[in-house]
């Protein structure tokens, strides 16, 4: 059976994002821009003993949600039009799905007969799905913490062994052309937390200064503007270029202002990030922290390229994790936030909260903008490929980025001159080409 429940107008302030089930914790988020959807997964029981809701799905207005998995989803990712969950479940509705379905609409279809481990991230990179987790087979292949899909078949990264069967890489992202992971891990090769595959040999991202500690792990990954950050729970104090967050250019990687901070203002063994996701231009974050840039921002921030900017609101537990939908935010969180009851999951119109007087100085981590006269694309509009004029071989080395008119990017890959960007929605769209000395072209196209 399904249900809908309606949801109330939204109010100016910190609000209940009305889920209709009793929320322990969301533990995934994740934007549809296709259908325009948003989806929610974790401890969200349907009743005690019953199990939880494999995820939520909002359209705006009401909440649909329906049958029962017997543990907690980690990630929720969209790929050909179906939705792809993963996580520590092993059955839905008490039919065998060890860690891994896919939600075709109608019914759920088992894809990793043989999966042996949870599945802890799901990204689409160049038209293939990417998992990644603590397994070590999936579909009845060995493949070590991550593999892809291709629709059809799956495949090994072969990644190397690691020294505890207990680590695991927790996300992915494709950086240069080269894919990059991030966890917490260590294997016999040198590479600890992060790793990059490039040219088939995996390898240490950074030397002396790649991440590492006891204390430490990634948890998210992001290209933006030019450079990949990884963030997650690093810490100065262990010998870490930055705090929270660093940012990576291919060959180095640099701070991203003072990072985060405890609640003393000072670095914290337990302060790290826990989410990370880019909006309009913005990259945002959220977790435990309580200061960055040693500005008073309790559990989520927005950097912008040059400075933080913290978001005023006084949370009651670490900001696990959020999204942007609708120009509105929503995040999980404990049962109340500014002394409203928020059952876990609540959400704020975007720009009501952020504080535009609570902001770091500028950093010198930004690119140089340039204007979209100096980028040419033909033909515009256009309903399968759209070639870029790179007369001066300015771009040959660049990264490109397509973002849509909600402001989340759609599309990221190396620079070629003909891109095919028929698999996207009818619309407006942002092209942005970023190169290597660190200078950002953009122009604007509509696919038809």
């Amino acid at each position: 059976m399904v249900y809908f429940f309606t949801v109330q107008a939204l109010a100016q302030n910190w609000a209940n994002a009305n889920v209709p089930l009793t929320i322990t914790e969301v533990k995934c988020t994740y934007v549809d821009t296709v259908n325009n959807k948003l989806y929610i997964s974790g401890t969200i029981p349907y009743s005690v003993g019953i199990g939880n809701a494999p995820f939520c799905e909002f359209d705006g207005s009401a909440w649909n949600y329906h049958d029962t998995a017997n543990n907690i989803v980690f990630a929720i990712q969209k790929y050909h039009n179906e939705l792809y969950i993963g996580g520590w479940f092993t059955t839905i509705n008490r039919q065998p799905f060890p860690y891994i379905a896919k939600w075709n609409g109608s019914n759920w279809v088992n894809i990793g007969g043989n999966c042996d481990g949870p599945v802890l991230g799901l990204k689409v990179y160049n038209d293939e799905l990417y998992v990644v987790g603590k397994f070590t087979i999936i579909a009845g292949i060995p493949a070590n913490k991550i593999a892809k899909f291709d629709g059809s078949a799956w495949s090994s990264l072969n990644f190397p062994q690691c020294n505890d069967p207990g680590w695991a890489i927790s996300d992915c992202a494709i950086y240069k052309g080269d894919l990059y992971v991030g966890g917490n891990f260590e294997n016999a090769n040198g590479q600890s937390d992060m790793a990059v595959l490039s040219n088939g040999v995996w390898k240490r991202v950074g030397n002396s200064d790649s991440i590492h500690g006891s204390f430490g792990g990634v948890n998210k990954l992001e290209v933006y503007r030019n450079y990949l950050y990884a963030s997650g729970l690093i810490l100065e104090t262990e010998g870490n270029v930055g705090n929270g967050i660093q940012a990576w250019d291919g060959q180095r990687w640099q701070k991203v202002a003072a990072g985060i901070q405890g609640p003393d203002n000072t670095i914290n063994s337990t302060c790290g990030v826990q989410d990370m996701k880019q909006y309009k231009g913005k990259l945002f974050i959220s977790g435990n922290f309580a200061f960055v840039d040693h500005l008073p921002s309790k559990g989520i921030a927005v950097w912008d390229g040059i400075k933080w900017c913290s978001i005023d609101a006084s949370f009651d537990r670490t900001i696990g994790c959020f999204n942007i939908f609708n120009d509105t935010i929503y995040i999980g969180t404990y049962y109340t936030v500014q002394g409203v009851f928020v059952n876990g999951f609540a959400k704020s119109t975007l720009g009501n909260y952020t504080r535009t007087d609570a902001c770091g100085s500028a950093y010198d981590l930004s690119m140089k903008e340039k204007s979209a006269a100096q980028l040419s694309v033909y033909p515009n509009p256009t309903f399968s490929n759209l070639n870029i004029v790179d007369e001066q071989k300015v771009f040959q080395s660049s990264t490109i980025e397509i973002t849509n008119g909600m402001g989340q990017v759609v599309m990221r890959t190396s620079f070629d001159s003909s891109i095919n960007v028929s698999h996207l929605p009818g619309g407006y769209y942002i092209l942005s080409v970023s190169t290597i000395d660190k200078e950002l072209y953009h122009t604007k196209f509509i696919k038809n």
